[in-house]
């Protein structure tokens, strides 16, 4: 693992752990005046202190993986949006980030699990045509006007020429299970539960 792959790893734990954090604390946090410093200070814990030669965020990391672009994308604006209040991606293009992660995911993993003779993820290894498929949606998106998500869909590809993880496919730069997971929740099952109400 080189110098970049270990602090892009490192920096995936803390995005990660700073929503856990804030997803379990829920709203106790909102009232403390230093909450931004109890939030770094347990941040700093979970990434330093070891448990059984690992800290927690390298446990972690061992359970479920690198996240993807998309997936640090979306994480880090929950955690923005949580802590500063601020959102790195506006909402528009969070939605079609999330809708895009769902589609993709509910035609990727299938194939990719064998339900088929088609293994679309051995597609990632030379990823000329997913590079141009990739390009080609950014360009439209630009045209379009949504600038926002144009840059996204171009940001798998340069991390996959940087060799920012340590997976050689293209496919673990656009999705991974976890963001694939959350967007299922946040746009499909969310957004159902709410209209029940």
């Amino acid at each position: 693992m080189s110098i970049l792959q270990s602090g892009f790893a490192l920096l995936e734990q803390g995005i990660l752990w700073l929503v856990l954090i804030t997803l379990l604390a829920g709203k106790r946090l909102d009232n403390l005046p230093q909450r931004k410093g109890v939030i770094g200070g347990l941040l700093v814990a979970v990434l330093v202190i070891p448990v059984n030669g690992l800290s927690l965020g390298a446990w972690l990391r061992s359970v479920i993986g690198d996240l993807s672009m998309m997936g640090m994308v979306v994480f880090a604006d929950v955690a923005s949006r949580r802590i500063f209040s601020f959102r790195l991606v506006c909402q528009d293009v969070r939605q079609w980030v999330l809708r895009g992660i769902v589609l993709t995911g509910l035609m990727f993993y299938p194939l990719a699990l064998g339900m088929s003779a088609l293994d679309p993820y051995q597609w990632g290894y030379a990823p000329v045509v997913m590079g141009v498929a990739l390009a080609g949606s950014a360009f439209w998106a630009w045209l379009n006007g949504a600038r926002g998500l144009a840059l996204l869909l171009l940001l798998p590809v340069l991390a996959y020429h940087l060799q920012l993880l340590e997976s050689r496919n293209l496919w673990d730069y656009l999705i991974d299970p976890v963001v694939f997971v959350y967007a299922l929740v946040q746009a499909v099952v969310y957004p159902v539960a709410r209209k029940k109400l």
